[in-house]
């Protein structure tokens, strides 16, 4: 029996010579050079003119909330189903976590209703969440800036990759974007993030103390910068891999988002046990999970109808060693 775990990296024999280029020479510090490359990989998917990769997602979203003016007590809306790294970014500041409802049992996107009935005039933050690659439309985005007046921070995490109509970036409306490229996303550097913006945000020395701007060490290993270059060098395969896998899995479910073409997790309300039966058949067993997102009206005991109701789903095993088997057994 052939086992598939939940989340794999898609890595090819070339990403041990890259890395090993940095062990050569004996450095595995930050890399400039490096840096500018990576910038530019996210703009594509980002329409910010301010990009930093950031050692982690969680420190991206800090800076995101800090360079916005969050201090305690400022509450700051998110929505019901996301990170706990988010929720617990909003507590570490000593902000007030505002969690909103979804759009519905079987949507995890933030809903614009729910978020201007929580809405006072101490509001500032508003976090929205694409989710596993459906991305929160433009508009819903516009609205809560101009209507609601709200500082926006698009968590792009889950859905790196997904585009506007397959072509257009993220990013237009809102004030930051802040990702993840930690070890079970979708383009992964092992441990890292990058936060975007189009104002100036960001100091250019962590050396000394510049007022109106953060100072702050936020650099990353080149291993880590490196492993990242080469995932965008293999984006297009690894995308090619992705839409693979969907069409293998309309057979069998229906995957939420498929009408994307970005990358995100396979997720479906739909029953996988006609999918994991077909495969245990071929000797190919998947780790599929159940509701991988948590659910803070749930844990946190919230009245929030649509997330308190939201129904179960499961999340399916989306990455290349998958297709490596499928392919071995001539199942595609």
């Amino acid at each position: 029996m052939t086992f598939i775990s939940h989340s794999c990296p898609d890595l090819d024999p070339q990403d041990p010579v890259a890395l090993k280029e940095c062990l050569d020479r004996s450095y595995v510090g930050w890399d400039k050079g490096l840096e500018e490359v990576l910038k530019r990989d996210i703009q594509k998917f980002v329409c910010k003119d301010q990009v930093v990769v950031t050692p982690s997602g969680s420190m991206a979203l800090l800076i995101a909330l800090r360079a916005l003016g969050v201090r305690e007590g400022t509450p700051v809306l998110l929505p019901a189903i996301t990170c706990w790294s988010v929720y617990n970014a909003v507590i570490f500041l000593g902000a007030k976590p505002v969690v909103c409802d979804v759009r519905s049992p079987n949507d995890f996107r933030s809903c614009f209703e729910a978020i201007a009935r929580k809405v006072t005039e101490k509001e500032q933050v508003a976090i929205v969440t694409h989710m596993f690659g459906v991305l929160i439309e433009e508009e819903h985005i516009h609205r809560l800036k101009e209507e609601l007046k709200l500082h926006v921070i698009e968590d792009y995490a889950s859905s790196f990759g997904a585009l506007y109509n397959n072509k257009s970036p993220v990013g237009k409306f809102s004030d930051f974007v802040i990702g993840s490229f930690s070890a079970t996303k979708p383009i992964t550097a092992g441990a890292g993030g990058f936060i975007a913006s189009n104002k100036v945000f960001m100091a250019d020395t962590h050396q000394q103390p510049v007022y109106g701007l953060l100072a702050m060490n936020c650099q990353t290993s080149c291993l880590n910068q490196r492993l990242l270059e080469r995932q965008f060098i293999r984006f297009d395969n690894i995308l090619d891999k992705k839409k693979q896998l969907k069409r293998f899995f309309s057979r069998f479910v229906k995957i939420f988002g498929d009408e994307s073409k970005g990358l995100y997790r396979a997720i479906t309300f739909d029953s996988a046990e006609k999918l994991r039966d077909h495969l245990n058949d071929q000797g190919i067993q998947l780790d599929i999970r159940k509701s991988v997102q948590p659910n803070l009206a749930q844990e946190l005991g919230l009245d929030l109808p649509n997330a308190r109701n939201f129904e179960a789903y499961s999340s399916i095993p989306f990455h290349g060693r998958l297709l490596d088997a499928l392919e071995l057994k001539g199942l595609l």
